[in-house]
Formats: C-alpha cells, structure tokens, sequence
C-alpha cells in the first residue's frame, strides 16, 4: 500500500510538471507597455487611424502617428528614451490624439503605411488640429556632427508646432 501512494504521488509531481512546462511554452499575452511606455490610450493599427479621424471631427485635436516594428532597435531605443519619458506621455495623453502602427501586421496596417510613404521606421507624423495638414516630425537633433535623441521638452515643442500648423 505504501508503494501505491507514492507511485499516485510521482504521476502527480510529473502532471505538474508537465502542466508547468505547457504554460510556461504559451506565448506571453500583449502588454499595453512596452519599454517603459503606457500604450494603453493609444489607438492601435489603420482601424485606431479611424478611430482617431471620427474623434478629431468631433473634437479637433492634432493626431500623431507613430509607425514602428517589432524588431526595430530605433522604435525601441525612441520609446525607451523619448516616449517613456513622464513628460512626453502626459502631453500625449492630453494634447494629442496618438495612433501607433505595426505595418508588418498586414492588411490595413501596411495600405495605411504605403499611403504616408514609410520607409523606414521609426516614422512620425502629426496631423494639424487647424488644418489637417500632415508633417513629418522627426525625433533626432545632430550635435557636433552626431545624431541623438530629442529631449522631451524639444521633442514636445517639435510636436507643438507641427499640431499647429
């Protein structure tokens, strides 16, 4: 009798185990943040980007759109270092209406992408609250012949004057 229980008690251990390795197999579920940055106001893909055109008609407001990669080491150093910036976000979060798109996705994603001329990544744009003129902004300043970063404050004001326009 004693030798059941243990054999019950092993094929318990092994189930767990085995149960353990399946979850830890699953892919992680989407996070809203990704390198420091909240994402979760955000509207995402070409279906955010009409999201964002129905809510500037019913309340103008200068719409960035941010297209990045997952594999792109530029978007990830720009969210880390710019955009995860408590500055940047809380602008974000007030002024603007913000739109990120994954043009790998596919479908609506990669037209939307075409239509605006990306060729690289990260890519930029703001539309105007005054006009809905379109700008490229850009995120990088060039410093004794060496490009870096923005600061939030200058990266704000970049967006400032393109919402503007």
């Amino acid at each position: 009798m004693h030798s059941t229980t243990r054999t019950a008690g092993t094929a318990t251990t092994a189930g767990c185990l085995v149960l353990l390795g399946l979850l830890l197999a699953l892919p992680a579920a989407p996070t809203e943040n990704r390198n420091g940055v909240d994402f979760s106001t955000w509207l995402e893909g070409a279906s955010g980007m009409l999201e964002a055109t129905q809510r500037f008609d019913a309340n103008p407001k200068p719409i960035l759109v941010y297209f990045y990669t997952d594999w792109c080491g530029y978007c990830r150093q720009f969210e880390r270092d710019l955009l995860a910036s408590e500055e940047v976000q809380s602008y974000l979060r007030d002024e603007v209406l913000a739109v990120r798109i994954n043009p790998e996705k596919g479908g609506g994603d990669a037209q939307v992408s075409r239509r605006y001329g990306v060729r690289g990544f990260p890519a930029l744009f703001v539309h105007s609250a005054e006009s809905k003129v379109v700008s490229r902004v850009d995120r990088m300043e060039v410093v004794d012949g060496r490009p870096r970063l923005l600061s939030p404050s200058q990266f704000i004001e970049v967006l400032d004057r393109a919402g503007s326009r």
